[in-house]
């Protein structure tokens, strides 16, 4: 926004805000050398460069010049000036402020669903082993009888492995 800011003010002569380079930085110009380094809604910033006047007079300047030129788009007549005073009440210098632009309004509340979704069935392991079209419990028979097959053959295996080394028999 400020490079647009810049050209416009350049091919316009713009005489409210501009573009300006104080101190290695760009800034917002506001007026008779007057600048600062933040502008628009939510800013906290220092007024630069007020030579002439009070520090309250500048600012004023500084502030309805931004006003004129649309900085405070959507937080209008928010921005108002704050003199900082020192300890001993000496003018430390004066922060231009403007309260942040108020958020869009939240989207309406979802409504609530007809009806409650069905509970989950718990997880059945045989589901994901046994076939779809099987009847689960001839499938849990061939399981069953599976099972009862591969202990009885892991059982011969032992007993044939210690019988040749030449162990003494289990039973």
């Amino acid at each position: 926004m400020l490079r647009h800011l810049f050209f416009a003010a350049i091919a316009t002569g713009a005489r409210g805000a501009t573009l300006e380079y104080h101190n290695g930085q760009y800034d917002i110009g506001c007026g008779n050398g007057m600048y600062l380094v933040d502008a628009g809604c939510g800013m906290d910033a220092k007024v630069e460069g007020i030579l002439q006047g009070t520090y309250a007079a500048g600012c004023d300047l500084c502030m309805r010049i931004l006003e004129q030129d649309g900085w405070y788009e959507g937080c209008e007549g928010t921005a108002r000036c704050v003199e900082s005073k020192t300890f001993l009440g000496r003018s430390n210098g004066i922060w231009l402020k403007a309260l942040p632009a108020p958020s869009p309004p939240s989207p309406p509340a979802l409504p609530p669903p007809d009806a409650p979704p069905p509970p989950s069935a718990p997880y059945d392991w045989m589901d994901s082993v046994c076939p779809e079209d099987m009847d689960p419990e001839v499938c849990q028979k061939r399981l069953l009888l599976g099972g009862a097959g591969g202990v009885a053959l892991v059982t011969v295996a032992v007993v044939a492995a210690r019988s040749a080394s030449g162990a003494s028999q289990l039973l």
